[in-house]
């Protein structure tokens, strides 16, 4: 839980950036800062969200980006989010044959089977004698030295292309998820298929009871667990699309009292209020961050840049003798129309690319980020953030269309979520989600519809972003039909969006770059999001979260 912060004077607080890791932090914030205080969320875009976004177009609603999200035991502080701005409602599980996985590899669909797994890589078997290897190292390395390079070159780099839009030979084992969960089993058992059997010993004994006297009523006891806390035990998504969840939790922290949920819980508040309690969080938009310079006292002074006179609220910032982070705006377009403001402390969720740009802004010539830190310059930090400049891009093409009835009656497609394709293969996809064959009754679709999104990536990405339109809706045509065997129709509808460096690539290192930047940076100023701590939603959120906890917790003493 947020900790709650101890009574006495109102604070001012901002979280720069308005993506999923943000708002995760101004929900959190909003919980346990003192009633009265000032939070605000500034985003430089026009929308809140980031990369989450669904786009409707006609009949048929489409996502920009991520496009479900894992269930129990993942995801704990995404699902304290989902029920507490009632989105709980809205969550639509998959099909049952949403299980079934696919490579496209030798020119045909392959469905993942353990057995077939086996056959191909029997240096799978051996995993258990293998040495342990180095704390960190790229993911190619680890896969190759544990599975063999067979298993790497078609199922990990696959998997890889699914999650990261390549970079298999680059990524950082110990970082990039969910191989970073296969290196920590390396390190602690010294072979991952031992530290998957010992967990399963745990499960198993936890299960059926050790020192209970009914099986039964334990089963009762995890079921009634998991309809009461834990996230749905499947991947899931929402009704009206993933942009759900940024678009309804903005619209909770502006007014947390128009909730509509019966599970909202009291926020831990000293004060012991309900959610009308809460502070409304004012949401700035298309407000960039120009530059960042720190105070004595471990405060730093923050440019940004917004549109609206609304952040230079001289009136209300806090006493100049006292702790101040200083945000200045600035708005978009060639005029300049900065403006300052006061805050006691910051939580920037920003690409680290970004941020590192703005700690540097001092030498573009703002004057008022003149040194006051009494001589630190927190190069550390600044040389560190400009080494996670390492991302991965993708074009996401989503296609739509109504299947004739003859088509339902009689085309036989497989079932299941999708499938991914190896680099080898030379394609120019990375894989294909079967959104249609996954989710049933999303945007409220018929059963004739159909839809696939086909992401677009690897080492074509810079030719990808240079095609016209009419180029993309081609290639994702071609390889539905030569993937599927589906011709979508001369009035199929696209949606087309550029997901230019957009997931971040750790490198070799990152977790201690990253714990050194945290270490040299002021504790008033808090870093968060998926240049960090994780590129999923969950891990957003969550990063998002624990930025929260880590400055209420230094504003309290």
């Amino acid at each position: 839980a947020t900790p709650p912060m101890a009574s006495g004077k109102s604070l001012r607080v901002a979280v720069v950036g308005g993506g999923i890791s943000g708002l995760s932090a101004a929900f959190h914030l909003q919980r346990g800062l003192p009633k009265g205080s000032t939070l605000k969320l500034i985003e430089a875009s026009d929308r809140v969200g980031g990369w989450i976004h669904s786009k409707r177009k006609g009949e048929f609603l489409f996502e920009c980006g991520p496009a479900t999200l894992r269930g129990a035991p993942a995801g704990e502080d995404t699902w304290d989010i989902v029920k507490s701005i009632g989105l709980d409602k809205d969550v639509l599980a998959p099909t049952k044959m949403a299980k079934n996985r696919y490579l496209y590899a030798e020119g045909s669909l392959q469905k993942l089977d353990p057995l077939q797994l086996l056959r191909e890589c029997p240096q799978i078997l051996l995993e258990p004698f293998k040495e342990r290897g180095p704390a960190d190292e790229t993911v190619a390395s680890m896969l190759t030295r544990r599975f063999g390079k067979r298993f790497t070159e078609k199922y990990g780099d696959a998997m890889v292309n699914g999650i990261y839009a390549g970079g298999i030979d680059q990524l950082s084992a110990a970082a990039a998820s969910p191989f970073s969960r296969m290196k920590a089993m390396e390190q602690e058992f010294g072979s991952i298929t031992k530290a998957v059997l010992h967990k399963l010993a745990a499960l198993i004994r936890a299960r059926w009871g050790v020192g209970s006297s009914s099986i039964n009523d334990n089963r009762g006891d995890q079921k009634e667990n998991l309809e009461n806390d834990a996230p749905p035990a499947y991947t899931y998504t929402f009704r009206h699309g993933m942009g759900s969840l940024p678009t309804r939790l903005a619209d909770y922290l502006s007014d947390p009292s128009s909730s509509s949920s019966s599970s909202v819980s009291s926020p831990p508040f000293n004060s012991g209020g309900i959610a009308s309690d809460l502070t409304p969080v004012e949401i700035c938009l298309e407000a960039p961050l120009k530059s960042i310079k720190f105070h004595r006292h471990n405060i730093g002074n923050v440019d940004c840049g917004t549109p609206s006179a609304s952040l230079g609220d001289a009136d209300g910032a806090a006493d100049p003798a006292a702790p101040t982070v200083t945000l200045t705006i600035g708005g978009a377009g060639s005029e300049d129309r900065s403006s300052t403001e006061k805050f006691d402390a910051v939580v920037v969720a920003i690409p680290a690319q970004k941020l590192s740009q703005a700690l540097n802004a001092e030498s573009q010539g703002y004057a008022h980020t003149q040194d006051v830190s009494g001589g630190k310059d927190f190069s550390c930090s600044k040389d560190l953030l400009r080494t996670i400049n390492k991302t991965g891009s993708c074009v996401v093409i989503s296609v739509g269309f109504n299947a004739s009835k003859e088509e339902q009656d009689h085309q036989m497609l497989p079932e299941g979520f999708g499938h991914l394709i190896p680099r080898k293969e030379g394609e120019s996809a990375l894989g294909i989600i079967w959104h249609s064959s996954v989710f049933k009754g999303y945007g409220d679709a018929s059963d004739s519809q159909r839809r696939y999104t086909v992401m677009i990536g690897g080492d074509q990405i810079e030719e990808a972003f240079n095609y016209s339109e009419s180029k993309l809706e081609a290639l994702a045509r071609e390889a539905v039909y030569k993937h599927l065997g589906v011709l979508p129709p001369h009035d199929a509808v696209f949606n087309i969006s550029y997901a230019k460096e957009s997931i971040a690539h750790y490198q070799v290192g990152h977790i201690k770059n990253v714990c050194d930047i945290r270490e040299d940076l002021p504790p008033s100023l808090q870093v968060a999001g998926a240049s960090f701590d994780g590129v999923s939603v969950h891990d957003c959120i969550t990063s998002g979260k624990n930025a929260a906890d880590s400055l209420l917790q230094n504003l309290k003493t």
